[in-house]
């Protein structure tokens, strides 16, 4: 990068977006996840110390916070230092960038106090709505940096129309995320109604964190798993992922009505979802053979496991549900709850949160100009991740149908994901304050030469 454009910081925006995306995760994203589930695993020993725990509120607490706050925040982070060195232009000032983040962990904080507290309580019904006012507002100033700066421009092309897509639905995401807090508060309650909430996390998935991985890929794996993607057949992918976020959200208002229209709405988005997912796949060249690359000392091949995984577990969430609705319109009576957690636990846990950990492992060393802190951290991350998810996907799926055995899994699942990002947030973190130390090191060894050029008669400045 030219001289005037890499930073004078210490410690950069993007560093805070990180770190405060894995505090969330640890604390009411993953954390509060683990507490959920292993209350319903003992339920039955300690009934009277669980039943407390076992609540829709906090598991509505647990989704959003994970959808905007785990992986939402991580992405900002991650547009706040690519997107100004691509378009040459900065998004926000430092204030505005930790107004911005401010805003978005004063949401989530307020939304984990008050909607267990909602219920028959206009105050914390305001509060939940104040949540998430917080969080569309932090999002419109992010947005509006992208705008001033160009970085939204129809002028984009290639992967940036995936990343300016993915935005265009966070904010859509957000305003219903709103309206449902408004929805509930006129209610008096505490829960969302299922098929908003639903709705609500369609939006979320698809809409903006399918869209963006896809985006961000799109310009990656080029670089990291020598593929070589087509971007002719990428076009009509975006537009084939949107359809189907559409009818698949839709799908769930349509449930108020009649159950097999609704069924039927649901099939399509999914099935086109799919479709997409497969189209990107065989566009992106990731099932072609691939040259195999000598790999540079300090970087690792596990990246690639990362990434294949994923996509394994994504296709496994979407075959589960459109396998469901197939089963359901057919005339049988598979456990549709049970199934659609499942599939969403393989999409958001086994592919969405296993490829941020790859890609992070491989995106942020290079922003610092450094090495990961841990290779075996990074080994054990995936494989902690990856176990959990076997375990987590079909204890979900057959819950209520093979009972108990299954149900002891549920707590153990929690358990071993919650460890895996332990130990990646150790690995980031260490990460992180190594290339803000590098980066200080070689801003002061610069200007001390800097320094001593210019002051030698006659030196050019």
């Amino acid at each position: 990068m030219p001289t005037g454009i890499v930073p004078r910081h210490r410690h950069e925006p993007f560093h805070y977006y990180l770190k405060a995306s894995l505090v969330v995760g640890l604390t009411i994203g993953w954390l509060l996840g683990a507490i959920e589930l292993s209350a319903i695993t003992f339920h039955g020993a300690w009934q009277s110390a669980t039943a407390r725990l076992i609540s829709p509120a906090l598991f509505q607490v647990h989704g959003q916070s994970q959808l905007v706050g785990w992986v939402g925040l991580f992405i900002m982070g991650i547009a706040y230092q690519v997107m100004p060195r691509q378009r040459r232009v900065a998004i926000h000032t430092p204030v505005m960038a930790y107004a911005v983040l401010v805003l978005m962990l004063s949401g989530f904080a307020l939304r984990a106090i008050a909607q267990p507290l909602s219920g028959g309580s206009g105050f914390f019904g305001g509060l939940t709505v104040l949540s998430a006012a917080l969080e569309l507002a932090a999002v419109l100033m992010f947005m509006a940096g992208l705008i001033r700066g160009r970085v939204m421009a129809d002028s984009v092309q290639g992967p940036e129309r995936f990343s300016r897509a993915a935005l265009q639905w966070l904010a859509i995401a957000l305003v219903l995320n709103l309206g449902a807090t408004l929805y509930m508060a006129s209610l008096g309650g505490s829960i969302v109604p299922d098929w908003l909430d639903r709705c609500l996390i369609i939006v979320e998935l698809f809409g903006f964190i399918t869209t963006m991985i896809f985006g961000v890929n799109a310009r990656n794996l080029p670089l990291f798993v020598s593929v070589r993607p087509s971007a002719h057949a990428m076009r009509p992918m975006l537009t084939l992922l949107a359809i189907g976020t559409i009818f698949a959200a839709g799908g769930q208002v349509v449930s108020l009505g009649p159950a097999g229209a609704a069924m039927a709405v649901s099939l399509a988005g999914w099935l086109a979802i799919l479709a997409a997912t497969a189209t990107y796949l065989v566009a992106i060249g990731l099932l072609r053979p691939r040259a195999r690359n000598i790999l540079p000392a300090g970087h690792s091949g596990w990246y690639e496991a990362y990434v294949l995984a994923a996509y394994f577990w994504l296709i496994v969430g979407l075959l589960i549900e459109t396998g469901s609705l197939i089963a359901a319109l057919a005339g049988s009576r598979p456990p549709a709850d049970d199934l659609f957690l499942a599939a969403l636990h393989a999409i958001t846990v086994g592919f969405v949160s296993t490829m941020i950990m790859g890609m992070a492992a491989r995106i942020v060393p290079a922003f610092g100009a450094t090495r990961l802190y841990s290779r075996k951290l990074l080994i054990a991350t995936w494989l902690c991740i990856t176990a959990g998810t076997v375990l987590r996907v079909p204890s979900q799926a057959l819950y209520t149908v093979a009972g108990g055995p299954f149900a002891s899994l549920f707590g153990l699942s929690g358990v071993i994901q919650l460890l895996a990002l332990v130990l990646f947030a150790i690995n980031l973190w260490r990460t992180l304050d190594s290339s803000a130390a590098d980066q200080a090191s070689a801003v002061r060894r610069a200007e001390v030469v800097g320094i001593g050029i210019s002051s030698r008669p006659g030196a050019m400045r």
